[in-house]
């Protein structure tokens, strides 16, 4: 793709996308009605995807043509499209943004690329980090509540340190990871702890681009670092008589829905099914209907749902993806090296053990990031890491 002319129209779509996390949260939480809720977050879904018909128009004419791994996701796209329309059932436009949006998201920070005002990317975000933190402990920590919509969001800020990563202010950047792993322990959820611990440290081991020498001091200081807070953590837990690690690592199973016995009853239904569904699945959302909720892990609910080649499909896409941001990062030296490694893990991670890819939009804040390293490692010379630069922006 060749580069446009910088512009703020990201800081748009970054805004409409924001507020379409605040208001799922007011509205899991009843400070709004779910109707108008609803309605919002179909007027912002309307938005972004006639955004995304004009980009991909011009991208088309633009290029004469499509890149391999955008044709790969954008077939991948219509392939559950297909599937969806073909099960006749009634349509719905909260599963058309589920099926689509992990696309447009990227693709529109693809197109539009990093704003030309680093401070407005960064102020945006800090103050959605702001409110999503007091917010999540107003209602999350504090309420008694602890339905799934309810603690899940934790996800957001999780995703959102990707952008925290980005900021240069350290003194902020501290608050926020302080304030953010404070928040993620009271969730008492061991997914978001995965997340937020490889995300702390693989921001810190590969702060910048360095000698092999410099990387692994880096990655045993973080070692230590980590094996100390478990420590203090554990003694302050047990001297405050309270059993968070057993309440954290019950998650995983018990909390988290039952997961091993879902992933089960998944793999027992799948094995027994005919060889047109094991290809091509049983259904979109089919594991709800045969099992009472969602696969709790997306390459089974991908399984289930778009059969072998929905699932080939989606962990070629990841890896082209994911391949393609790293190894660029990594040519050219860059600064924005960890956030494409953080990106790959936190996706690897919730892809694993949650469902995110198109059930949820926990997803979008890292897709929005992955879309803006794609545009940036696309729109610049290669300089390889012998050549010592670093990449600005």
């Amino acid at each position: 793709m060749k580069k446009s002319r910088k512009s703020n129209y990201s800081l748009v779509i970054l805004c409409v996308l924001l507020f379409d996390f605040i208001n799922f949260y007011l509205r899991v939480n009843e400070i709004i009605g779910e109707p108008l809720g609803m309605n919002l977050k179909r007027i912002s879904y309307i938005f972004l995807f006639l955004n995304f018909i004009y980009t991909f128009a011009v991208y088309l004419i633009k290029n004469v043509g499509i890149s391999k791994i955008t044709l790969f996701n954008l077939t991948f796209m219509v392939f559950m499209l297909v599937m969806y329309f073909r099960r006749g059932n009634a349509l719905e436009l909260s599963d058309i943004m589920n099926l689509t949006s992990w696309y447009i998201i990227p693709f529109l920070f693809y197109y539009y690329g990093f704003p030309k005002s680093k401070r407005a990317l960064n102020t945006i975000m800090a103050v959605f980090v702001f409110m999503f933190i007091f917010m999540y402990y107003r209602f999350g920590v504090l309420s008694d509540v602890r339905n799934a919509g309810v603690t899940n969001a934790i996800y957001f800020l999780i995703m959102s340190l990707l952008f925290v990563m980005f900021m240069e202010n350290r003194v902020l950047k501290i608050v926020f990871y302080v304030s953010i792993t404070v928040l993620t322990i009271l969730s008492l959820k061991i997914v978001p702890l995965a997340m937020l611990f490889s995300t702390l440290i693989i921001g810190f081991v590969f702060q910048r681009n360095n000698s092999r020498g410099s990387l692994l001091k880096r990655f045993v200081a973080s070692g230590v670092a980590l094996l100390i807070v478990g420590v203090l953590f554990l003694v302050v837990s047990y001297i405050a008589g309270i059993d968070i690690l057993g309440n954290i690592t019950m998650d995983i199973d018990n909390e988290g829905n039952g997961r091993f016995d879902i992933w089960r009853n998944i793999i027992n239904i799948f094995s027994r099914a005919p060889v047109n569904e094991k290809l091509f699945g049983l259904g979109f959302e089919k594991s709800e209907e045969l099992i009472g909720m969602a696969a709790h892990s997306d390459f089974l609910e991908v399984l289930f749902s778009f059969g072998f080649v929905g699932l080939a499909f989606f962990i070629i896409s990841f890896f082209l993806v994911a391949k393609k941001i790293v190894i660029r990062a990594w040519k050219r030296g860059s600064r924005y090296l960890g956030i494409a490694l953080a990106a790959v893990c936190q996706m690897l991670i919730i892809f694993a053990f949650s469902n995110s890819f198109f059930v949820s939009n926990y997803l979008l804040i890292a897709l929005s990031m992955v879309g803006f390293l794609l545009n940036h490692y696309d729109s610049r010379p290669v300089h390889y890491i012998s050549s010592h630069h670093h990449d600005e922006y």
